[in-house]
């Protein structure tokens, strides 16, 4: 297959995911109630940022998500469940940060982690930021908890980690959105190509477990 005929392939498949992306939410459109829509999340590695503009364009609220330099929410696991549950709350920080630090869920650090989690969640304003610091005074005595400290420090000298360490930014709140929008680079663990930092692009009806979790 030439060039041309890879771009005409990509072009179809992008028409045929917006197509869904609408579908979805106006299957979620309730009689009666004027602000209900359905919820898509899209993951946009662009560098036109081609699904933000999509997103802008989508029937609704849009919420524009940028997980980079220029982050103006925090996306902190710690801060953004909290409130719903200190249990929930652990539960995504570990598995996020298990991820992002390369920790095997059975090794010691697996562990050092998930204490210093609970022991960070059992003071008021949890943070990933005081979770760091927990790990820091551990470390004095234990292997484990020093190696995370110094992983993790490593990760918040990143400028893409204002999103999870800057405790200035206000909580990401997605329940007034339709639809969000939102761009990152290295700081999260999944695979990404390094010429093209993805954006997130997602149409919400209403929690923010429900963006999150996504």
């Amino acid at each position: 297959m030439g060039v041309d005929g890879v771009h005409r392939r990509a072009r179809r498949r992008s028409i045929g995911l917006k197509a869904a992306v609408s579908n979805v939410l106006a299957r979620g459109h309730r009689p009666g109630k004027p602000n209900s829509r359905g919820r898509a999340v899209i993951v946009d590695r662009t560098k036109e940022e081609e699904w933000a503009r999509f997103a802008s364009a989508c029937p609704g609220t849009t919420q524009v998500l940028r997980i980079d330099q220029s982050a103006e929410v925090s996306l902190d696991p710690l801060r953004l469940y909290v409130e719903d549950s200190p249990k929930v709350a652990a539960r995504f920080c570990e598995s996020f940060l298990t991820l992002l630090l390369g920790v095997k869920p059975m090794d010691l650090e697996s562990v050092a982690l998930s204490e210093a989690v609970q022991a960070v969640l059992e003071r008021p304003d949890p943070t990933t930021h005081a979770l760091m610091d927990e790990l820091v005074l551990r470390g004095g005595e234990d292997t484990a908890a020093r190696n995370l400290a110094h992983k993790l420090k490593a990760v918040a000298r990143k400028d893409l980690a204002a999103a999870v360490f800057d405790d200035t930014l206000p909580v990401v709140d997605t329940a007034p959105a339709t639809t969000a929008s939102s761009s990152s680079s290295t700081l999260s663990p999944c695979r990404r190509r390094a010429s093209s930092p993805p954006t997130t692009a997602s149409s919400a009806r209403s929690s923010r477990r429900s963006w999150a979790a996504h």
